[in-house]
């Protein structure tokens, strides 16, 4: 999982679309901006869309990796935003973890828990 700038939780790789942009052409593009790695788009299952915060969806897919073919230390963030409290520009993901579903209460904010909680309990919507 990504750790977002400024934050003190984890999150997924997310974003807006961009004009004329599907939801898995923007998953992976998120992916790859956020965290360095590029998935195939025939490597990506569809989970739908999940009621995420007032106002804002969240359009899921997955995929399977082993996790001894990603290293940590590799993964790199190209994507940067700015810090609307200094104007400053900074990167948009500071750091990266293997998050067990156990410590996923603590280490993700509630609402990112309840969509994957849904998702790990097989349910959409």
């Amino acid at each position: 999982m990504c750790h977002p700038t400024n934050h003190d939780k984890y999150d997924l790789p997310k974003g807006e679309l961009d004009p004329e942009e599907s939801y898995l052409m923007c998953a992976i593009r998120e992916t790859f901006e956020e965290t360095g790695l590029l998935f195939e788009k025939n490597n990506l299952i569809d989970l739908g869309r999940f009621e995420f915060i007032e106002k804002k969806d969240l359009y899921l897919f997955k995929t399977y990796v082993e996790k001894s073919t990603i290293e940590i230390k590799d993964l790199k963030c190209i994507s940067y935003f700015e810090d609307e409290k200094t104007q400053q520009i900074i990167i948009e993901v500071d750091g990266f973890d293997w998050i067990k579903l156990d410590e996923l209460p603590l280490k993700v904010p509630q609402s990112m828990y309840r969509v994957l909680s849904k998702i790990i309990d097989g349910e959409n919507k």
